[in-house]
Parts: C-alpha cells; sequence; structure tokens
C-alpha cells in the first residue's frame, strides 16, 4: 500500500478545493500539497514552493480546450517526476475521457459519484490501479474506448456498515471533521453523555475495537474484496493495535469512507 502521497488539487471551484483537501489531509496515506484555481496558478507554486507533487486531482472545468491539456504537462515538466492524474468532475467530460490514458492519467471520478471516498481513489490510483466511478465506466462502455490494462470501479454512495441516518450524520461530523465530542453534542442537539454512547454505538457497527485488536480479520464486517482488505490490514498493523482515541477514529475513518468497489 503505498503511503506519503503528496497531492495538489486542481479546481476553479473553491469549495471543492477545500473539501478534498479536508478528505486528503485527514486520510493516513494521503499528504494534501497544495492548490490552485488555475494551470498558471499551480505553475507558481510548484516553481515558488519547490513542491514535490506524486498525484494531482485534476477538475476538468479546468481544461477544456487542447491547449489547456499542453499548458498543463509544460506546467508540470519541471518535477523531478511527472504526477499521476486524476480527473474529477460534476459530469463526464469527452475530452478528457479522450485523454484518460495511464499510466499517467489514472482516474476518472464524478464528484457526486466519489463523494467522500476520494483519498481511497488517490490511493489505488497511486498504487497503479485504474479508478472510475460507475457514471465514466458507463461512458466508457458507450464509447467503446477502454484504457489499456484492468480497472476498478469506485462507489462511494453505499450507506457504510449499515448505519442509520442518524449515525451516518454522526460519523462524519466526528470522523471527517474530527468534532470532540462535546461539540457533536452540540451539532446534533444531544447530550454530551448521548454523544459518547452514539460514536460507540457507530464503532460497534463499524467493528473497530476487535479489528484493531486482532481478535477478527476485518473481513468478517466488509467482505472479501482483496483490494480493500489488503489496504485496510496494512493500515491496522501500522496502528500497532492502538488502543488510542485517535487511532481508532482514524481507523474508523478509513472504513466509514471506504467505497463499494468492483472490478472493470
Amino acid at each position: 500500500m503505498v503511503k506519503d502521497v503528496r497531492v495538489f488539487v486542481l479546481d476553479k471551484d473553491p469549495f471543492v478545493r477545500s473539501w478534498e483537501a479536508l478528505l486528503l489531509a485527514r486520510d493516513w496515506r494521503t499528504h494534501f500539497g497544495g492548490e490552485a484555481s488555475s494551470i498558471v496558478d499551480m505553475a507558481h507554486f510548484i516553481r515558488e514552493e519547490k513542491a514535490r507533487v506524486d498525484l494531482l486531482v485534476l477538475g476538468t472545468d479546468v481544461v477544456a480546450t487542447d491547449q489547456d491539456y499542453r499548458d498543463l504537462k509544460e506546467a508540470l515538466t519541471p518535477l523531478p517526476r511527472i504526477p499521476i492524474v486524476v480527473f474529477t468532475g460534476l459530469e463526464v467530460d469527452e475530452k478528457a475521457l479522450k485523454h484518460f490514458l495511464p499510466p499517467q492519467f489514472m482516474g476518472y471520478l464524478l464528484k457526486r459519484e466519489i463523494c467522500d471516498s476520494l483519498a481511497w481513489a488517490v490511493a489505488l490510483a497511486a498504487s497503479g490501479e485504474w479508478v472510475v466511478t460507475p457514471g465514466v465506466q458507463e461512458a466508457i462502455i458507450r464509447g467503446g474506448v477502454m484504457p489499456s490494462g484492468k480497472g476498478i470501479v469506485l462507489d462511494g454512495t453505499k450507506p457504510a456498515a449499515g448505519l442509520t441516518g442518524r449515525e451516518v450524520e454522526a460519523a462524519r461530523m466526528a470522523f471527517l471533521f474530527s468534532l470532540e465530542r462535546h461539540d457533536l453534542a452540540d451539532e446534533l442537539n444531544i447530550s454530551k453523555d448521548w454523544s459518547y454512547g452514539l460514536v460507540s454505538s457507530i464503532y460497534k457497527k463499524l467493528g473497530l475495537d476487535e479489528i484493531l485488536e486482532g481478535e477478527i480479520d476485518p473481513s468478517t464486517y466488509l467482505g472479501d474484496n482483496p483490494l480493500i482488505l489488503n489496504h485496510l490490514r496494512e493500515i491496522v498493523s501500522e496502528l500497532h493495535g492502538s488502543p488510542k482515541a485517535r487511532d481508532i477514529e482514524t481507523l474508523a475513518f478509513h472504513i466509514f469512507t471506504m467505497p463499494e468497489i468492483d472490478n472493470f
């Protein structure tokens, strides 16, 4: 499993950049390395900061023309190694689809389909898997053009571990935003004691204590997909069975944001 993947976010929407930065910074495998709204600004950042970029999350709104792709290539040329590129967009862009060719372009994700699972997609792409979401898969099949090699389809819209709507809301606040329990209680308009009980219930449904302590294999709760299990087993190994609340929350984040995955 890859670790310490330095990711740069290039997207015109400041809200998208902020959300993607949060998810990438929160994940154990990835590091948020910077963001920009244009190729020119990204090139300036790379030049001035001498930034390392392993992977670029690229909003398709930034590369609308063939010239934009030429400018992108020129902006990335000074880097010691040309980074992997993962497209993101609201809808499938035919021009981006034509450029979706490994080994540089390793992912294409529709934002409404990847949802909170962005870092999983990034980690898998950085590991050499080309990744798409269901809508992109359909567009590729319709167009009859397949990238070389095998791919995987990630769906981040599936509910996690049979959680209720209330538990999903609490889990997003607790694991994505790392809210303290008293802040979580305020947001949900419940008592602090009730917030602890709610999070404990979520932990139990996710199987966190048993997984972290090595009492049970992750496959018992998470199915038998080897890609997911190999990543999670390495995460558990990295945590060394730590009982610390922060480490349990780290594992909870990874499990909660884990997408449904299928072969393409």
